[in-house]
């Protein structure tokens, strides 16, 4: 992840990404905020990150969220990207409280750091510096005395950084398995927010969580998914949280809540929906079609992961988008029965139609055969040579011909009704499905 100086492209560290040291899986906010000032990376480029690290440890931490990824790529993408998106304009809107210019300036090791703090040991900025440099080097001790300096320091002079400080402090704290510590920092920043900030309450609630405080957690808790709908999923998949059995109970409610809403949502939307107009026992050609798609519709429902189920209406698009899928190609399906169908009686038909065209040619031939004799008998009697024409057989090949001829009218214009009713059902088939703006 480059910085605004292209002469020195920084990287985001994976392990931040990644939330190492074998912690909660969510992606931590704070790993990454103050890398993001520190080294001026861009807008763009601390979504792309953010993105990044959702990705690592919402989809890739287990089997199951990687299948399911796999399986519903594009919404997976969507959800994700509007976290990143998400994240990243409330960080822009936290941080702007925040010296960023003066933070820009600090020096970037632990040896340069010191020898500017013995200059200007009260410097609270230099401070934090220098527990952010111990904080990524793992010494956890050191970045919890820094922290706390630069919080305490701050405190009277700019309230909006020293909760910074203590939520760093708290996160140094929480990375050295003080967690009743953790709280007490946490809770600080708490009271020094000038606004509400969602990580920070993530933070408190997972610190509440570890403390097994869940009567106080749990109105936070509430508040939070209330105010930042898109916090419930980093919630839901906090190893912190989730080792809470009444949290858990409480997101198993809520995920049967986003379920039952979905459904819901699902019938009402079929309702409006211009398939609905379809008697889908007579064209599908199967009875109890519409349980046979509600079925469909709770496998559906039963793939989704986390990530979408807590997004009802990505989820209800996904849904009906899949079950009219399935209704256009039980109509393809159907409509190629037909076109069998038609096909098979069409052939027969071309046999009929083809002995009444030899019909007609052998009535055509009749006559013709009548008319030579006609003349021949008409030569002859003009020659004294006596070949008088059988009335009898004269009779007989004129009943024959007209017989033919009739017949052969009859079998040309013939159609089977099978034909013709399969005809009719796949016209009206391409009709309705003109009129409801669907291609079968």
């Amino acid at each position: 992840m480059q910085s605004n100086d292209k002469r020195n492209p920084i990287r985001v560290p994976i392990d931040t990404l990644l939330s190492a040291d074998g912690q909660s899986p969510v992606f931590y906010l704070i790993n990454v905020e103050y890398f993001f000032i520190y080294h001026g990376v861009k807008a763009n480029e601390a979504k792309r990150a953010i993105r990044k690290g959702l990705s690592n440890n919402l989809i890739n931490a287990n089997g199951d969220l990687k299948r399911k990824a796999a399986q519903w790529q594009e919404e997976h993408y969507i959800v994700l990207e509007n976290l990143a998106l998400e994240l990243s304009l409330e960080l822009k809107r936290q941080h702007k409280h925040l010296p960023i210019a003066a933070m820009k300036r600090l020096p970037p090791d632990i040896k340069t750091a010191r020898q500017s703090l013995t200059k200007t040991p009260n410097d609270h900025l230099c401070h934090f510096h220098l527990g952010w440099l111990y904080l990524n080097a793992k010494n956890y001790a050191l970045a919890e005395r820094h922290f706390n300096v630069a919080a305490l320091q701050s405190q009277a002079i700019n309230p909006s950084f020293s909760c910074f400080a203590y939520r760093h402090l708290a996160h140094a704290r929480f990375k050295n398995n003080k967690y009743s510590q953790a709280l007490l920092a946490t809770e600080t920043a708490c009271t020094l927010s000038q606004s509400y900030n969602p990580e920070l309450q993530f933070e408190r609630i997972r610190f509440l969580s570890r403390a097994q405080r869940t009567t106080q957690a749990m109105p936070h808790l509430a508040a939070l998914i209330s105010k930042a709908p898109h916090y419930e999923i980093f919630t839901f998949h906090d190893t912190s949280i989730q080792q809470n059995p009444s949290l858990q109970r409480f997101f198993k409610r809520a995920r049967e809540k986003h379920t039952i809403n979905i459904q819901r949502q699902l019938i009402e939307r079929w309702k409006n929906d211009p398939l609905h107009l379809l008697n889908l026992d007579r064209e599908l050609g199967h009875e109890d079609s519409i349980m046979i798609l509600q079925q469909k519709q709770r496998e559906i429902l039963l793939k989704l992961s986390p990530l979408l189920i807590f997004n009802e209406a990505l989820s209800i698009n996904l849904i009906q988008k899949r079950s009219r899928s399935i209704i256009i190609s039980s109509l393809n399906m159907r409509k190629q029965q037909y076109i069998y169908g038609i096909e098979g009686h069409q052939k027969l038909a071309n046999k009929i139609h083809q002995t009444g065209q030899w019909m007609l040619y052998a009535a055509v031939v009749s006559l013709i055969a009548l008319g030579l004799s006609y003349v021949l008998s008409t030569i002859a009697d003009l020659l004294n040579f006596g070949l008088p024409i059988n009335l009898y057989v004269q009779s007989l090949v004129v009943g024959c011909a007209l017989g033919l001829a009739l017949f052969g009218a009859v079998l040309l214009h013939f159609t089977p009704r099978k034909l013709s009713d399969l005809i009719r059902q796949k016209q009206r088939l391409d009709e309705i499905s003109s009129r409801l703006g669907v291609s079968t």
